[in-house]
C-alpha cells in the first residue's frame, strides 16, 4: 500500500510541477542540505516578500513522499486516514483545475539508498541545483563515498545551458561535478578559487548585543559583510554563502544579500547557541551527526570563548562499516584539543571513549554511558558558571533529552529542540 499511494502522489507531483511550472531550486548533499535550504529560503523571501510565493520543504520532508507533500502543500498525514484522503483530494484538484501556486519552490532532496535521486529528479527538474558536500552518512546501503557522490550529483542531470549549478568549492568531489555540466557554474566556499569566497570568518562575534558568526563576502571585486545573528559553526557560514549564490543567479546583489541572511536561523539542533542553567551557553547540535559534522562541531567547541568547556557526544550512526574507524577519529580529535570534560553515549561512542582513555587524554572528566537519559545527571552536574556545553548525536540517540535537562527556558523546551 506504501508503495502504490507514492507512485501515485509523485504522479501528481509531476502534473503539477508541469501545469504551474514554478522555478524549482533543489538543494542535496551529505552534510549542510537543510541549512542551505533554510539560508536560501532567508535569502529570496527578501527578492519575494509576498506571502505564498515562494515555498521550502517543512522540517525533513525530503524523500519521496516528503517531496510530494511539499509540491502539494500539505502536511504529513501519518496514520490518519481523513487527512491521507484531504492529500489525495487535493493533489487532484490543484493538477486538474486552476490554483494559487508559488512561483518559486526550495527542495530538499535526500538520499539513503541507490537510486533514490533518480526518482526524485524524474519529478523534480530544478533550474537551480545545488551539492554541498559529500560524507559518509547513510555508508550502510551504499558501497563506498564515491557511489554516494555518484548518486547525488545526479541532481544536477536535467540541467540546461540557461540553469545554474552551485559547487561547494570546498569539496574535492563535488567540485569535480563541474566539468561534465552543461549549466551556468557558480561556486562557494572557504577556497580563494571560489566565485563566492568567504572571508575573515570570525566564529563568535557580537554585534548590536547579538552573538553570531561575521564573515566577508567577496564576489567579482565587490565585498560585503555578512552577520548571522545568534549562530556560529563553520556550516551555517558556508550554507550562507551557497544562499548567496542562489541569489545571485537568481540576479539579487550582495548588499541585498547581506540585509536578507540577517534573518537566517538556524533550525532546532543544528548548532543553535541556547542559554543554559547557571549561565552557561549550550551548543545544541543535536538534529543529526556525521563525521564531517562533528568534526567541525569539535573545531567550534575548542575556539568558543568560555573558561570551562564540555563535549556530550553520542553514537554517529548509520556508518556502515565505517562506524568502528570514524568514532576512533573522533577520539583522535579529541586528543589534539583543549576540553575539560568529555561525555560519551552510546555503544559506538564507547569506542571512542576506550580509545581516548589510551591516547593519555589530559580531562578532567571522561565517561561514558549507555543512553542520554543516563548521562543527564553528569551533564548536569559539570555545569558551572562560564561554560559552554556542546551536546550532539544522531537522531536515534535522543540527545535532545540532554540539552532539554541543561538548557535555561525549559518551558520553551517544544519549540526550540528538534
Amino acid at each position: 500500500m506504501k508503495k502504490i499511494f507514492q507512485k501515485i502522489l509523485l504522479k501528481y507531483s509531476r502534473e503539477i510541477l508541469h501545469k504551474y511550472k514554478p522555478e524549482v531550486i533543489a538543494v542535496s548533499g551529505s552534510v549542510g542540505k537543510t541549512s542551505a535550504k533554510e539560508a536560501i529560503f532567508s535569502v529570496l523571501r527578501a527578492k519575494y516578500p509576498k506571502a505564498g510565493v515562494i515555498r521550502k520543504n517543512d522540517k525533513n520532508y525530503n524523500n519521496e513522499f516528503g517531496l510530494s507533500f511539499t509540491i502539494i502543500g500539505v502536511d504529513a498525514p501519518k496514520r490518519n486516514p481523513f487527512k491521507w484522503i484531504f492529500v489525495f483530494l487535493k493533489a487532484f484538484i490543484i493538477s486538474r483545475f486552476f490554483a494559487h501556486y508559488p512561483k518559486v519552490l526550495i527542495l530538499e532532496l535526500g538520499v539513503d539508498r541507490p537510486g533514490d535521486m533518480d526518482v526524485l529528479t524524474d519529478v523534480v527538474k530544478p533550474h537551480i541545483a545545488v551539492l554541498t558536500t559529500i560524507g559518509i552518512s547513510h555508508l550502510q546501503n551504499f558501497k563506498n563515498e564515491q557511489q554516494i557522490f555518484d548518486e547525488k550529483r545526479k541532481i544536477f542531470k536535467h540541467l540546461g545551458s540557461n540553469d545554474y549549478a552551485i559547487i561547494n568549492q570546498d569539496d574535492p568531489k563535488v567540485r569535480t561535478a563541474s566539468s561534465s555540466l552543461k549549466s551556468k557554474i557558480l561556486t562557494y566556499g572557504f577556497d580563494s578559487s571560489a566565485d563566492l569566497w568567504i572571508d575573515g570568518y570570525t566564529a563568535i562575534y557580537e554585534k548590536g548585543g547579538n552573538y553570531g558568526s561575521i564573515f566577508t563576502l567577496k564576489y567579482l571585486g565587490e565585498k560585503e559583510e555578512i552577520f548571522l545573528p545568534n549562530t556560529i559553526g563553520i556550516q551555517h557560514v558556508s550554507a550562507a554563502a551557497c544562499a548567496a549564490a542562489v541569489g545571485v543567479a537568481s540576479g539579487m546583489d550582495l548588499s541585498q544579500i547581506s540585509a536578507a541572511l540577517r534573518y537566517y536561523k538556524a533550525e532546532p539542533g543544528r548548532m543553535r547557541l541556547l542559554a543554559g542553567e547557571y549561565g552557561t551557553i549550550v551548543l545544541d547540535d543535536t538534529y543529526n551527526a556525521a563525521p564531517l559534522s562533528t568534526h567541525a562541531a569539535l573545531r567550534e567547541l575548542a575556539n568558543f570563548p568560555a573558561a570551562h568547556k564540555i563535549a556530550v557526544l553520542g553514537d554517529m550512526l548509520e556508518l556502515g562499516a565505517e562506524s568502528e574507524a570514524a568514532h576512533v577519529n573522533i577520539a583522535n580529535e579529541l586528543s589534539r584539543l583543549s576540553l575539560d570534560s568529555v561525555i560519551f553515549v552510546g555503544p559506538e561512542m564507547r569506542l571512542a571513549y576506550e580509545h581516548l582513555k589510551k591516547t593519555g587524554f589530559e580531562s578532567q572528566s571522561i565517561q561514558w554511558f549507555k543512553s542520554a537519559v543516563l548521562a543527564i545527571a553528569e551533564a548536569r552536574r559539570l555545569l558551572a558558571g562560564s561554560t559552554v556545553m556542546l551536546v550532539k548525536g544522531s537522531r536515534g540517540m535522543q540527545m535532545d533529552r540532554v540539552v532539554r535537562a541543561v538548557m535555561r527556558d525549559k518551558e520553551q523546551a517544544n519549540r526550540l529542540l528538534v
